[in-house]
C-alpha cells in the first residue's frame, strides 16, 4: 500500500476565520543549519592549523617552521585528539543529503511532484563549480606560473578543474602543486552523491508504490547495508568517491525520520534537555573515532613488531606499509565508520529535533554573525587551506610552539575571511543568481539579516504567507560543503558538506578511520 500525506483542514477560530494549515515538515527551512555549518567550518579550520605543515612537507614545499606534532601533542593518539574536530566535515555531507533528498522523498511518498532533474543538476553545478574553478586558478597562478617550481601538464589541470583526479580509486588530488586544494576532496564525493541521488530516488518512488513507507525505510535499510559493507570489506587503503558515499547516508537517515509523521511528533514531544545530551553524546562519539580509531590500529601495528611511521612518511613509504598493515586498518574503519555513522546521524538529528521541540537553535545559531558565516562557509572552505600554506614560512616560523600555531590561526583567519567576503560576493553569489534564472527559482535572500518573529512564525507554518512579510531565501537545493542556505535549504559539502580535509597522506581526514598508523585520510 502506498502512503500519502492529506494536509490536515483548517481549523476555524473563535471568529470564524479559518487558520492556515501547519506547513509539512519537509517544507520548513531548517533555521540553524548556516549557523550550524559555519561552526563546523570553524573547527575544522582549527584542526588543519596544526595539520597543515605536515601535508606541506609531505609535499616537499620548503621553508617550513618544522613544528613536530608528535612532540607537541604527544605522540600518534595525542595529535589525533586535536585533529578530531575536523571530523564535523561529516556533518557537511549529512546537511547536503538531509536538505537535497527532501523534496525526492516527498515525491517518492506522493506528496508532491517530481523534482526537475535537469534543473536540480543546473542548480548543483553552478552552486559549487566556479568557486572551485576559481580558487583552483589561483593555486595554478600561485604555485606553477609566479613560483615556477611545480611542474604540470594540461591534461593534468584540465583533469583537476573537471573533479577527475585520483579517478575511481582515490577521491584526492595527486599533484602537488594541487596541496593548497587538498580540502576539495569533498567536493568530488559530493558531486558524484548530487549525480545519483535522482536516480536512487526513482528507486525509493518504486518501492513506496509497491510497499508504502515501508518500502522507502527499506530502501533506505537497505542503501545503508550495502554502502557501509562495500565500505568496510573494501581495502581500507582505497578511499573513492564511490567508497565514500555512505557519508551521505547519516542525512538520508534524518530526511526518511523526518518525513515519518508519527516518529516525528513524538520526537517533537521530548524535553530540549535530553536532547540537547543527546546531541552532545552524538559530538564526543563523531569526533572520538578519530584518537579511538588511531590508538587501536597503532596497538595492533605495534603487536605485529612494526615501527609506527613518522608524520612526515613519503606516499611510497606508506604505500609500502599499506599492505603489511591492511588488517589494522580494516579494523580501524569497522570501529570508526559505525562511530561517525551513529554520531553524525544523531547530531543532525538532534539539531533539527530542537526545533520541532519549539525555541531557538542551539548556541545561538540562528542570530546574525552564524548564519552570515555559514553561509559563507563554502568559500572559506575552499580557500583557508591554501592561505595556511601560503603563511607557514611567514607567520613565526622560529616559534615551534602553540604560540606559533596561535599566531598562524589568527592571522590565516583574517586572511581567508577576507578572500571568503571577495569570493562569495563575485563568484558564488552570482552563480546562484544565474541558477535561479536558468531554473526559474526564487534567488537566494539576505541570510545575514536575522529572522523577525513573523517570518520564524510563517516559516513554521504558524501564520499565513501574505501575513509574513518579506522571506530570507528559499530554495531546496540544499547545501554545499560550506556552501548554501540551509534556511534557504541550499545544501551541497560544497553545500553542507565541505570543510573537508585534505587527501593527501598527511591530511588524516578521510573519515573511514582506515589509515596507515599516522597519516592519512583514513
Amino acid at each position: 500500500m502506498s502512503t500519502t500525506a492529506v494536509p490536515p483542514t483548517a481549523p476555524a477560530d473563535a471568529g470564524g476565520a479559518a487558520t492556515p494549515p501547519e506547513r509539512p515538515a519537509w517544507r520548513r527551512p531548517w533555521l540553524g543549519g548556516d549557523g550550524a555549518r559555519g561552526l563546523g567550518a570553524l573547527l575544522v579550520f582549527v584542526s588543519h592549523i596544526a595539520t597543515a605543515e605536515m601535508t606541506y612537507r609531505g609535499a616537499g614545499f620548503p621553508d617550513l617552521p618544522g613544528r613536530d606534532l608528535y612532540d607537541l601533542f604527544g605522540g600518534e593518539v595525542g595529535w589525533r585528539t586535536f585533529f578530531a574536530p575536523a571530523r564535523l566535515v561529516n556533518l557537511f555531507f549529512a546537511f547536503s543529503a538531509y536538505l537535497l533528498a527532501r523534496p525526492f522523498i516527498a515525491w517518492a511518498l506522493g506528496r508532491t511532484s517530481r523534482p526537475a532533474t535537469g534543473k536540480f543538476y543546473v542548480r548543483r553545478v553552478l552552486r559549487i563549480m566556479p568557486a572551485y574553478w576559481v580558487v583552483t586558478a589561483l593555486v595554478l597562478l600561485w604555485l606553477v606560473v609566479l613560483r615556477d617550481d611545480h611542474a604540470t601538464t594540461p591534461g593534468e589541470i584540465a583533469r583537476t578543474m573537471l573533479l577527475l583526479d585520483g579517478g575511481l580509486r582515490d577521491a584526492g588530488f595527486h599533484h602537488t602543486w594541487t596541496i593548497p586544494i587538498e580540502t576539495a576532496w569533498t567536493v568530488r564525493v559530493e558531486v558524484l552523491g548530487y549525480a545519483l541521488l535522482p536516480l536512487v530516488a526513482w528507486g525509493w518512488f518504486w518501492a513506496t508504490r509497491r510497499w508504502g513507507f515501508r518500502g522507502l525505510a527499506g530502501g533506505i535499510g537497505l542503501l545503508l547495508a550495502v554502502t557501509l559493507a562495500v565500505r568496510l570489506i573494501s581495502n581500507p587503503a582505497l578511499a573513492g568517491p564511490g567508497l565514500l558515499q555512505w557519508l551521505f547516508l547519516p542525512g538520508l537517515t534524518v530526511a526518511v525520520v523526518e518525513a515519518y509523521d508519527p516518529l516525528r511528533e513524538w520526537i517533537a514531544r521530548r524535553g530540549r534537555t535530553a536532547t540537547l545530551w543527546a546531541l552532545l553524546v552524538s559530538f564526543l562519539l563523531l569526533c572520538g573515532s578519530e584518537p579511538v580509531s588511531a590508538r587501536l590500529i597503532t596497538h595492533l601495528v605495534e603487536n605485529l613488531g612494526l615501527v609506527p611511521l613518522p608524520a612526515n612518511a613519503t606516499p611510497d613509504e606508506i604505500l609500502a606499509r599499506g599492505n603489511e598493515v591492511s588488517g589494522a586498518l580494516r579494523w580501524g574503519a569497522v570501529v570508526a565508520i559505525p562511530m561517525q555513522f551513529i554520531g553524525a546521524t544523531g547530531m543532525l538529528l538532534c539539531f533539527i529535533a530542537l526545533e520541532w521541540q519549539g525555541g531557538r537553535p542551539p548556541l545561538g545559531l540562528d542570530r546574525r554573525i552564524p548564519r552570515w558565516f555559514g553561509e559563507r562557509s563554502y568559500s572559506f572552505y575552499l580557500v583557508h587551506f591554501a592561505v595556511l600554506g601560503l603563511l607557514l614560512p611567514h607567520v613565526l616560523p622560529g616559534q615551534r610552539g602553540y604560540l606559533g600555531l596561535l599566531a598562524l590561526g589568527v592571522c590565516a583567519f583574517a586572511v581567508s575571511l577576507a578572500l571568503t567576503v571577495v569570493l562569495f560576493k563575485y563568484v558564488e553569489m552570482p552563480g546562484m543568481l544565474l541558477a535561479s534564472r536558468l531554473t526559474g527559482r526564487r534567488p537566494p535572500g539576505p541570510l545575514s539579516v536575522a529572522p523577525t518573529p513573523q517570518v520564524t512564525q510563517a516559516w513554521r507554518g504558524e501564520l499565513a504567507p501574505e501575513r509574513a512579510g518579506p522571506r530570507a531565501g528559499e530554495s531546496e537545493d540544499g547545501p554545499v560543503p560550506g556552501g548554501g542556505s540551509a534556511v534557504a535549504g541550499d545544501a551541497s559539502p560544497a553545500d553542507g558538506a565541505t570543510p573537508a580535509d585534505g587527501a593527501t597522506p598527511a591530511d588524516g581526514e578521510r573519515p573511514d578511520g582506515g589509515r596507515p598508523p599516522t597519516r592519512g585520510r583514513g
